[in-house]
């Protein structure tokens, strides 16, 4: 992902308004592990207790520094209604623990943007079931998730095959697959992946863009 140094100048930016810094200097680009860390610091009461979001985000939080993700969300990142035209907030956050998610705004871009999972769904030519979208860490873990996978950062799914089990179940798999690829996934997994064929997984990682409000 593009990176950015944070200058002293927009240090108050990011640390109160990360989401307006990030729309401002990146155009949505992610920050750094570094630079999250350093937002993380400033926004401690100097006797090394986070500034809580006083709500189960904080929790969230938590399950990011315990798990080692290489990624520690601030507050502001986390959403509970984001959605795409084709898929409801409840649905992506299928796999969730918590009524908050990280949702990447690649995974829910308009459709003409040719990339997400609208895109994704339509290339496809209908109507699909998320198995998988995102996970807080904790849950990733207890279902045998990559310690880094792309569902705790909000930037994947995998899509169910309905015909796992027949005979149709290659076929509708590779369907997905090529689906995904139109639909310009950074990301798409090989059948000797976690799903194998009841389902296929496909993320966004390297487009651009930030946290959905």
């Amino acid at each position: 992902m593009k990176q950015k140094l944070i200058r002293a100048t927009e240090l108050a930016e990011v640390v109160y308004c990360s989401k307006a810094w990030h729309l401002k200097y990146l155009g949505g680009a992610e920050v750094s592990l570094e630079a999250r860390q350093l937002q993380a610091e400033a926004l401690a009461d100097g006797q090394g207790h986070v500034l809580s979001c006083g709500d189960v985000r904080d929790n969230i939080i938590q399950e990011y520094i315990a798990f080692g993700i290489g990624f520690i969300p601030v507050c502001s990142d986390f959403t509970q209604t984001a959605h795409s035209v084709y898929f409801t907030f409840a649905e992506i956050n299928v796999t969730g623990d918590y009524t908050w998610a990280l949702i990447r705004q690649p995974l829910i871009a308009v459709q003409s943007s040719g990339y997400g999972l609208d895109a994704w769904r339509t290339a496809y030519g209908g109507p699909r079931i998320i198995n998988s979208g995102y996970r807080n860490p904790a849950h990733n873990a207890a279902v045998g998730g990559a310690p880094q996978s792309r569902h705790v950062y909000g930037d994947a799914a995998d899509f169910r095959n309905q015909s796992y089990g027949t005979s149709n179940q290659t076929a509708e798999w590779q369907a997905m697959v090529n689906a995904a690829t139109v639909a310009h996934a950074d990301f798409i997994e090989p059948s000797t992946g976690p799903c194998k064929y009841a389902c296929t997984h496909a993320d966004w990682r390297a487009h651009p863009g930030g946290y959905a409000p």
